[in-house]
Formats: C-alpha cells, structure tokens, sequence
C-alpha cells in the first residue's frame, strides 16, 4: 500500500505542475497517452530498459548487475481512482492476469530479444481507460513507466 501512495504522490505532483505550467514543457508527453475504440485494440507502450539491451556477463563487488540468465519480470497495474488493480506479471514464461482483463491482454514472449514489454488490450471497454503503470525489474533494478489510455465509441 506504501507502493500505492508514492505512486499516487507523484500524479498528484505531475497533475499540480501541468495545472500551474500550462505551457508545453509541463505537459505529459504524447508517447505516454494512448487511444482506442471501443471493442478494438491498443498496445500501451513500455520499452525495457537499457540494461536489458546488453547485460553484463559479471556481477562485480560494488554494484549489482543483471546477469542475462536473470528473470525479467513485467507487472503491469491500472491506476484506478485510489487503488491499484492487477493487470498482468510476467516472468520467466509464467504469466498472471487480473480476472477483469482475463483473455483480453498480452506482452511480447521473447522479452530479452525484443526488449519491449508493452501491454496489448483487446475487446477494449469503457472501464479499460485509466492510468496505466509498467513495471519492469531484472535483477535489482527496476524501471517504471505510466501510461494514460483514453476509450471511444459508444
């Protein structure tokens, strides 16, 4: 729950400096908004980070670096109004889904090759738009990344 909160903080934070920022450089990136249809799909993007691209083969004494025999673990969570809801976690081949998006979400399979864990949603509904947060961590690192998805259609 203390996850939730710090998360909640940081939107409120980005909220305030868009409200009191107007100008373009407050504004949340287009990259982090995605759109759909209704009944349609939408690939909520999340590119892994650079230490996936080329892992270390050696951890040293100092700092802890992945080694590429370690697990990538993917969990993606929607932001819905004071709570987190399970959308997905992935790791080494094993996968959970949250029961609401159950048959309707799926992340790339070869993650260290294609070095993306973006989210696709299908049979897109009404109650799918919402914040949206990627987490991804391999070894002790982790990256996170949010993104707003918007549904229209009636």
């Amino acid at each position: 729950m203390e996850m939730t909160g710090h998360i909640l903080t940081h939107l409120l934070c980005l909220v305030c400096l868009c409200s009191a920022h107007p100008q373009p450089a407050a504004r949340i990136p287009s990259s982090l908004h995605a759109a759909g249809s209704l009944g349609g799909r939408v690939v909520l993007t999340c590119n892994l980070p650079m230490m996936l691209a080329s892992p270390s083969s050696t951890a040293d004494s100092t700092t802890h670096r992945p080694l590429p025999d370690e697990p990538v673990r993917i969990q993606w969570l929607k932001l819905d109004k004071q709570e987190e809801k399970l959308v997905l976690v992935a790791q080494g081949g094993v996968m959970k889904v949250g029961l609401e998006f159950m048959g309707r979400v799926s992340v790339p399979g070869h993650l260290l090759s294609l070095k993306d864990a973006s989210l696709t949603i299908m049979r897109l509904r009404v109650s799918d738009a919402a914040l949206y947060l990627c987490k991804v961590t391999h070894g002790l690192e982790e990256t996170q990344s949010i993104v707003s998805l918007s549904v229209s259609g009636t």
